[in-house]
């Protein structure tokens, strides 16, 4: 698995974990973690036959941190500049949480671009008023004390569920160590900011995978059931005893959903 930088326009770097070869699949991480969720899903995908491109959203691990705020629109843009710079015409996209709000302007700007997508742990609708504010809330805290806060107010008791061991504990714990304040700051108002897209949903003519965690109790499985039932045609995957990151808590149930999802895409 190779690690390096790729500049999609001038002062914007953004990191990729890459391996493999084969048609392309682009992996769009959880907030606040980075690429690093993704190693399993890389190799993965490698060994089945495809190239696997998990890629550090702006602001987030080794990617470049850009302004205050950092839209899902923006993130959308960056990965397709991301794929112009690797000269992939076509990829399959695969998001979670936050990555699953970047998957649908993905989907609104450039719906040519993409091969299939896998929906993991997600919504389409927008923040409540109470979300947003809780959101601000969050930003100012991590731009006032640190990062840390994120590991103890969100990670712990909301993102993993009480199935999860200590080791994937630790695992997630020490990625959301290496994400600087000012770049989760700026996602966080960026996802207040998201729209519905449930329109973006119903128009969707691509093949689609939901995927939940049995566990979930940020986007719970009626949520997935929503989602899967906007999208025509889209398919739906429950993964017993995991949570909000379904593919740490349950990495073989993940992975067991989404490789032959991905493999059976027309290239």
């Amino acid at each position: 698995m190779s690690l390096r930088k790729v500049s999609i326009s001038p002062g914007i770097e953004l990191a990729v974990r890459e391996a493999g070869t084969g048609p392309a699949v682009l992996l769009l991480h959880a907030f606040p973690l980075s690429s690093e969720m993704w190693e399993g899903e890389v190799a993965a995908l490698a060994a089945a036959g495809m190239r696997a491109i998990a890629v550090d959203l702006r602001g987030f691990g080794g990617s470049t941190v850009a302004g205050p705020v950092t839209t899902m629109e923006q993130m959308a843009d960056d990965a397709l500049r991301l794929l112009d710079a690797l000269t992939i015409e076509r990829a399959a996209v695969v998001g979670l949480s936050m990555g699953g709000y970047v998957c649908f302007p993905l989907a609104l700007r450039a719906p040519g671009r993409l091969r299939g997508l896998v929906l993991a742990d997600t919504r389409f609708t927008a923040d409540s008023d109470a979300a947003r504010a809780g959101r601000a809330k969050t930003a100012e805290t991590v731009l006032r004390e640190g990062i840390e806060p994120l590991v103890r107010d969100m990670l712990l008791p909301k993102l993993l569920s009480a199935n999860a061991d200590a080791a994937t504990r630790e695992k997630a714990a020490a990625i959301v160590r290496r994400n600087r304040p000012e770049g989760a700051a700026a996602a966080l108002r960026g996802m207040a900011q998201r729209a519905d897209h449930a329109t973006t949903c119903a128009a969707l003519t691509i093949p689609a995978l939901v995927v939940v965690g049995a566990d979930d109790g940020v986007t719970p499985p009626p949520d997935a059931r929503a989602l899967a039932a906007a999208i025509p045609g889209a398919r739906l995957s429950e993964i017993p005893r995991a949570g909000h990151l379904a593919n740490l808590e349950a990495p073989a149930a993940f992975q067991a959903a989404i490789v032959p999802f991905l493999a059976g895409l027309p290239a």
